[in-house]
């Protein structure tokens, strides 16, 4: 009996260790496919609006003051040359001051939230006089004139621009001290500006947000950043980014040099993130966020 024992408790370790292999084989099925999923996903939708971002690229071309830039048929962005010595290639670019007229005026009008009371109640518009104090303090600390001056910016040139408002944990007061030492903090909102070039809706005949089914986010991340926030190593590269800063000064939109070129540059030490967010089905009842970056699964939930 007991060698019997004996052997049936190896086999029923030997299941178990089969049982644990196989159910670590169909997760990393699973998360290769959702991988492979998320990156085809934002391919196809990058290829889709190749035209639309090569669109971006010659309105970034003209306010920059390359008024001989136009699109190849590959997609890229190219000046016309001098066809004979005699000709002149001085242009006059009217695009720039209107831009900057534009600018000047929506930064003189800004919006500003304000919280109205439920009743004429001295209480109630106490309460509301207090609530639009906080809501100033919160925009002043996430310097919100700035970020939607940026925003301005971006939807000016390109036609569009995309605010995005998650939570930061290394943000807020300090609330207490670990063991260590180390300060505990309450967190608070983070707001910045994506660029048009960042954001790939389902349908590039959306027109709303709100319809979408899918949205991603795709951005070019410093590595070091990756791994502190996800505890994941990724390989590190060169990654295009396209930018409205750099050698122009866009305080008064463009620079000494006008000839600049400024449309594409190169983020070293990174490597593309891509974030993707799916609206609420019967089967995710809270939506879906599901963030890639290579090979690596760096979130689901």
């Amino acid at each position: 009996m007991q060698k019997n024992s004996g052997v049936e408790a190896k086999k029923g370790v030997k299941t178990a260790k089969i049982a644990k292999k196989k159910l670590n084989f169909d997760e990393d099925q699973r998360i290769k496919q959702i991988v492979r999923s998320v990156r085809e996903d934002y391919d196809n939708r990058k290829e889709e609006r190749r035209q639309t971002e090569n669109m971006f690229c010659l309105c970034m071309n003209f306010v920059l003051g390359n008024q001989h830039s136009y699109i190849l048929d590959s997609g890229e962005i190219a000046d016309d040359e001098k066809m004979f010595f005699w000709e002149s290639r001085d242009t006059f670019n009217h695009i720039a001051p209107i831009v900057e007229t534009r600018l000047a005026k929506l930064a003189r009008v800004r919006p500003k939230m304000h919280v109205r009371p439920v009743s004429n109640d001295d209480e109630d518009v106490l309460t509301a006089r207090l609530s639009t104090m906080l809501l100033d303090s919160s925009a002043v600390k996430a310097k919100l004139d700035e970020v939607v001056s940026e925003a301005t910016l971006w939807s000016e040139v390109c036609g569009t621009s995309f605010y995005k408002v998650t939570w930061d944990p290394a943000k807020g007061c300090a609330v207490g001290e670990t063991e260590n030492g180390e300060a505990i903090v309450s967190g608070d909102i983070d707001i910045s500006v994506c660029s048009p070039f960042e954001i790939f809706p389902s349908s590039g005949a959306s027109f709303d947000i709100e319809n979408e089914k899918s949205l991603i986010h795709a951005y070019a991340a410093d590595t070091r950043d990756i791994f502190a926030l996800y505890g994941e190593k990724v390989e590190s590269g060169e990654v295009d980014v396209f930018s409205l800063s750099g050698k122009t000064d866009f305080g008064g939109v463009i620079g000494s040099n006008a000839y600049s070129r400024l449309i594409k540059s190169k983020k070293k030490n990174a490597a593309l993130v891509i974030e993707r967010y799916s609206a609420p089905s019967e089967e995710y009842e809270n939506g879906r966020l599901e963030i890639v970056c290579g090979d690596k699964l760096l979130f689901e939930g």
